[in-house]
C-alpha cells in the first residue's frame, strides 16, 4: 500500500467512509487535484511565477493560470477577440 505524504498546507482531502486517507494538492496551471505519493517517483513541478506546484503534465509546464486558461474559453465561447 502506498505510503501518502500528508502535506501541511493541503488544497484538498480524499476522505473515505468519514476518515481522512490522503490530501491533495492542486495544480495552478490546470486545476487538477492529486495526491502527493512518497517514493512513487512521479515528477511533479513548481511554476515560479505563480509560486505554486505544478501536476507534472507536459501541458502545464508552460505558465497558464488557471484563471487566465477560464478567461480564454469564455472569450472563445463569446466570439470575442483575444481569443
Amino acid at each position: 500500500m502506498p505510503e501518502y505524504k500528508h502535506v501541511p498546507d493541503p488544497h484538498g482531502a480524499i476522505i473515505v467512509d468519514g476518515h481522512e486517507v490522503a490530501n491533495t494538492l492542486q495544480c495552478c496551471h490546470c486545476g487538477c487535484h492529486f495526491v502527493s505519493v512518497k517514493g512513487s517517483g512521479t515528477v511533479r513541478g513548481f511554476c515560479l511565477r505563480c509560486s505554486a506546484v505544478t501536476c507534472g503534465k507536459p501541458e502545464c509546464d508552460r505558465c497558464v493560470p488557471f484563471e487566465k486558461q477560464l478567461e480564454i474559453i469564455e472569450r472563445k465561447a463569446h466570439g470575442l477577440p483575444g481569443s
